[in-house]
């Protein structure tokens, strides 16, 4: 059975703990990667997942909160969420903040983007910081089980046909579940229609990928079912890529069916879109 998921604390407290950087003459935040090698490392040893999604955290800074607000606003279409507090009478403070996986280099670059941005709005970024993801609380939901939207449409020049959940278009998830995972598995065909015969297996290795990965504590869910052509691809997803990865290379061995994966990070579910537009509901 498919899971609802919700999550348990969403707010953290990062203010008092983030990273703090040397400032440029315009005020704002300059490390090198060197030096955010040195975080990861610290942040290590204090028990943080660091080789996992993350939840990643930016500060600005400014006397106005109109602009920081406007800043919060323009955020949004990257998927960030944003809080603004009042730091005394040293003006106010703006932290964005999402589910994302960085490394150190991508974090560079990310810091690189947040000052431009800063110079940019006329605010200064102070720094960043990173926390282990919230835990998850979640319960059974029947309204994940149910494949209720469907669709056909030409792929290569061949006819093609996907079922999917219309529940997922609202699950509160999505930049925590950033990874996709591509079940990729032939089928055999009927030679009339090119469509799955009697005896073909489609949809089993999903369940059966998606199952040994919620067994091994590795959230996991199914989101849709692609047919085309005497291939079938499952698409799965997931909060823990590196570990996924791992038990989708060992179950290759024992699992039943031969099969290809491929994992994709996207917090904004941009697969799901183009997916979406070719099915409707049952």
């Amino acid at each position: 059975m498919l899971k609802y998921f919700t999550v348990a604390i969403i707010i953290l407290t990062f203010s008092s703990c983030n990273v703090s950087f040397k400032n440029n003459s315009a005020g704002n935040a300059q490390m090198s990667l060197e030096e955010i090698n040195k975080v990861y490392a610290e942040k290590k040893t204090l028990g943080l997942d660091v080789e996992n999604s993350m939840v990643y955290s930016y500060f600005f800074k400014s006397e106005n909160s109109a602009m920081l607000e406007k800043l919060a606003r323009n955020f949004k279409s990257d998927l960030f969420e944003s809080e603004i507090n009042k730091i005394n009478n040293n003006g106010y403070t703006l932290r964005i903040f999402k589910v994302d996986y960085l490394q150190p280099n991508t974090l560079l670059e990310q810091n690189s983007k947040m000052t431009a941005i800063a110079l940019k709005s006329h605010v200064e970024f102070t720094g960043f910081d990173m926390q282990n993801v919230p835990k998850i609380n979640y319960h059974n939901n029947d309204a994940f089980d149910e494949m209720d939207l469907e669709g056909s449409y030409e792929k290569n020049g061949k006819p093609a046909f996907v079922i999917a959940n219309a529940s997922f278009d609202t699950f509160s998830l999505k930049s925590v579940f950033n990874t996709l995972i591509l079940i990729e598995t032939k089928y055999k065909t009927d030679p009339v229609s090119g469509m799955p015969s009697d005896d073909a297996e489609t949809d089993e290795i999903g369940e059966d990928i998606s199952d040994e990965l919620n067994d091994k504590d590795i959230n996991c869910e199914r989101v849709a079912l692609e047919l085309c052509n005497g291939n079938c691809t499952n698409f799965l997803i997931t909060d823990n890529q590196i570990e996924a990865e791992k038990i989708l290379k060992n179950f290759q061995k024992k699992a039943h069916q031969q099969y290809k994966y491929t994992l994709q990070n996207d917090s904004h579910w941009n697969w799901y879109q183009t997916l979406r537009s070719k099915v409707q509901k049952i």
